[in-house]
C-alpha cells in the first residue's frame, strides 16, 4: 500500500514536472543560433508606415507580420529626408549615403520636369551587399529591388525593378523583337528572361476578387475616381508577380540571400490615402461615392501585403533570418506643409517613420529595436553573415537586436572599405522600353510634370 502511494506521487511529481516545464517561458534567442552563419531574406516593402502596421497588428489583420515581431525585433526604421525611394533604397542596400553611393531621385538631369533620363544601376557608385556577398562567395537572388536595370552580374540571379514594371502591362503583350531583347538586360543572367516571362501576373486578367476586395463599395463608372481602379489593378499585378518569381526561384535557384521588393503599399497609398483620412485632405472635395469606395482600401492593401509576406515566408529555408523594412512610413497630407490642391507633392506625404521587422536564428525575442536608420540594414547583414563591415559605411551593425553568443560565434569586425576598384559603367543613364511609361506612372503620383 505504502509502495502504491510512492509511485503515485512519483508520477504526480514528474506529472507536475513536466507541466512546469511545459509552461517555462521559451528562450529570448530564436532557435538555430550556431556558428553556422545563416542565410538570409530580405523583403523591402515601400512606405510601411510603422503606426500602421502596429495599428493593424493589434487589430489581428497582420497575423504574418504579427508572428515576426512576436518572434524577433522590430522597431522604427528612420529615413531621411526628402524620401525619395530611389536615393534610400539604394541606401539600404549599401549602408551609404546618396553622396556616396550617387543615386538621388528618379530622373537623371530633368529631376522634376520629367526631361531627363531614369536612374540606371550603372550610375550606383558603390557596391551593394549582393555584390559583397557574391565576392564572398555566397549566392544571391535580387528581385524588384529599384534602380537594378539593368541587371549586375552576381553570383545567382538578379530580376530588376524594370522587368518586373513590365510584367503586369500590357505592354508586354506587344513587346516583340527588339523590345523583348532589350528587355533581356533587366536579368541576370539573360537566359533567365524567357522563365521571367512564364510568370508573369496580367494586368487585364487580374481576377477580380483580386482588387473588388479591397473596395468598401463599387463605384460609379461615371465618378471621376473610377479611373484609379486601374491604377489599383497595376499596383496588385505587380506584387502578385513578384511572389510568383519569389516563390519560383526560391524551388529552381535557391540562395544565400534572397532580396525581395514589394511596391504596391506605397503607390496605394499615394492613391487612396485621401480616402482613408478626408478630414486632413485640402485638395478637390471627394465624392461621397469614391469615399465609401475607397476609405478601407489603404487598410486593406496592407492587409493584402501581410498575406503575400505569409507566401514569401513560406520559401524560407532552414537557418534564415527574415528582414522586413521600409524605405520611410507614409502621413498622407496630415501636418505636411506645401501640400496645395490636388497636385500634391508626393514626397512631403511621406515621414521618416518606417519599419524594420528582424526574426530567425540569432535574433532576440520580443525586442525592441531603437535608433534604426535605413543605413544600418547593411551593416548588420555583413556582422550576421560573418563578414567585416565596411568603415566608410554610414550605418552601424544593430547589435542590441543580435544574441551575444551569436556575436561570440560572429563578433563584428571592420575593413576599411569594399570599393577597391572602380565600379563598370558610364556616366550616362541606361535606358529601357518602359521608360516612358515609367515617366507617366511618376506623373500621375506627382513625382515628375
Amino acid at each position: 500500500m505504502k509502495r502504491g502511494v510512492a509511485v503515485l506521487l512519483l508520477v504526480v511529481a514528474v506529472a507536475a514536472g513536466l507541466w512546469a516545464l511545459a509552461r517555462r517561458p521559451a528562450p529570448p534567442v530564436s532557435s538555430g543560433d550556431s556558428e553556422r552563419p545563416p542565410k538570409f531574406l530580405i523583403v523591402g516593402i515601400d512606405s510601411l508606415d510603422w503606426e500602421l502596421v502596429q495599428e493593424l497588428v493589434a487589430r489581428g489583420r497582420m497575423p504574418n507580420m504579427a508572428r515576426l515581431m512576436e518572434n524577433g525585433a522590430s522597431g522604427i526604421l528612420r529615413s531621411t529626408p526628402p524620401f525619395l525611394s530611389p536615393d534610400i533604397w539604394t541606401c539600404i542596400a549599401t549602408g551609404k549615403s546618396d553622396e556616396k553611393h550617387g543615386i538621388t531621385s528618379y530622373i537623371v538631369g530633368g529631376d522634376e520636369q520629367g526631361g531627363g533620363l531614369l536612374a540606371s544601376s550603372n550610375l550606383r557608385r558603390t557596391k551593394a551587399l549582393w555584390n559583397i556577398l557574391s565576392s564572398a562567395g555566397r549566392t544571391v537572388g535580387v528581385i524588384g529591388w529599384l534602380i537594378t536595370f539593368p541587371a549586375e552580374p552576381v553570383s545567382g540571379y538578379m530580376i530588376s525593378d524594370k522587368t518586373v514594371f513590365l510584367i503586369p502591362s500590357e505592354m508586354f503583350v506587344g513587346a516583340k523583337g527588339q523590345v523583348f531583347e532589350d528587355m533581356r538586360k533587366g536579368v541576370y543572367p539573360p537566359e533567365l528572361w524567357d522563365e521571367v516571362a512564364g510568370l508573369r501576373v496580367a494586368e487585364a486578367t487580374l481576377p477580380e476578387e483580386e482588387t473588388g476586395g479591397l473596395l468598401g463599395a463599387s463605384v460609379p463608372a461615371e465618378d471621376e475616381a473610377s479611373r484609379r481602379l486601374i491604377s489599383l489593378k497595376r499596383f496588385t499585378a505587380g506584387d502578385l508577380a513578384v511572389v510568383n518569381l519569389v516563390t519560383h526561384l526560391a524551388i529552381s535557384r535557391p540562395t544565400d540571400l534572397t532580396a525581395v521588393y514589394l511596391r504596391g503599399t506605397d503607390l496605394v497609398s499615394h492613391f487612396f490615402w485621401r480616402y482613408k483620412d478626408p478630414d486632413s485632405w485640402g485638395g478637390a472635395k471627394l465624392s461621397p461615392a469614391a469615399l465609401k469606395a475607397f476609405g478601407p482600401v489603404v487598410d486593406r492593401y496592407y492587409q493584402k501585403a501581410d498575406a503575400m509576406l505569409g507566401e514569401i515566408l513560406r520559401t524560407r529555408g532552414d537557418n534564415t533570418i527574415v528582414i522586413v523594412c521600409s524605405d520611410h512610413g507614409f502621413g498622407g497630407r496630415n501636418g505636411y506643409p506645401g501640400l496645395k490642391g490636388d497636385a500634391a507633392a508626393p514626397r512631403d506625404m511621406h515621414r521618416a517613420g518606417g519599419t524594420i521587422i528582424m526574426e530567425g536564428p540569432g535574433i532576440l525575442r520580443g525586442k525592441r529595436i531603437e535608433g534604426a536608420t535605413i543605413y544600418d540594414i547593411a551593416p548588420t547583414v555583413l556582422v550576421l553573415a560573418g563578414l567585416p563591415v565596411g568603415r566608410d559605411m554610414d550605418g552601424k551593425p544593430l547589435v542590441d537586436a543580435i544574441a551575444p553568443s551569436c556575436l561570440k560565434a560572429r563578433p563584428v569586425a571592420h575593413i576599411e572599405t569594399y570599393e577597391t576598384e572602380v565600379r563598370p559603367g558610364g556616366q550616362e543613364p541606361v535606358t529601357s522600353p518602359v521608360d516612358e511609361e515609367t515617366k507617366e506612372m511618376l506623373r500621375s503620383l506627382g513625382y515628375i510634370k
